[in-house]
């Protein structure tokens, strides 16, 4: 009988360990997207002149910092930038990544903390174990 209670206990522990590993890293696949979209939103960045071994380019603000004018004459950032610096770092690729990180971060949250409980939970059934054993 005990070996096949330590046999369960085993493969409860791997499992809760494998689901708190997919769990780290759907959190860290999910922190990455964060990364990125945080980069591409606050990073200003360079146009290619399409000219190539030409380092010149067009300099563009990021689209948070930007000069958007006075506070009764706000101008967008296609209008301040141009169209071509609005088109190459679109807001919207920025929220799809972000509406797409979401799923990720819950299931990674759900893994991480399921995984997490497991592992406590087999933890204390083995210490309980063990002093009703030392009595």
């Amino acid at each position: 009988m005990t070996s096949l209670v330590q046999v369960y206990e085993k493969d409860f522990r791997e499992q809760a360990s494998r689901k708190q590993s997919v769990g780290v890293f759907l959190l860290i696949a999910t922190g990455a997207i964060w990364l990125w979209v945080g980069y591409l939103l606050l990073v200003p960045f360079t146009l290619d002149s399409g000219r190539s071994g030409s380092g010149s380019g067009r300099e563009c603000a990021s689209r948070v910092f930007f000069d958007a004018g006075e506070a009764g004459r706000k101008r967008s950032y296609a209008d301040v930038e141009g169209a071509r610096c609005a088109a190459e770092r679109d807001v919207a690729d920025s929220v799809a990544w972000l509406l797409l990180s979401l799923p990720l971060a819950a299931v990674g949250l759900h893994h991480c903390a399921v995984g997490t409980a497991g592992l406590r939970i087999a933890g204390h059934d083995a210490e309980k174990a063990r002093l009703a054993g030392a009595e």
